[in-house]
């Protein structure tokens, strides 16, 4: 049985955006990015992730 996952961990996001650790931190701080904490991990949501790179995208002709 295969599972979809509902939240990447930090590291996670970092391989499957290609952003850096470091931005995705930033849109965290400027509240660009929300997140979950569960203890001492920290999850974002791919769902959040999705609106966030679709509404960042730009449109070249």
């Amino acid at each position: 049985m295969n599972i979809t996952p509902l939240t990447y961990t930090i590291a996670d996001a970092v391989k499957a955006t290609s952003l850096s650790r470091s931005t995705l931190y930033n849109l965290m701080k400027a509240k660009q990015l929300p997140y979950v904490k569960i203890g001492k991990r920290t999850l974002l949501k791919i769902s959040d992730i999705e609106v966030l790179l679709e509404s960042s995208r730009e449109v070249r002709h």
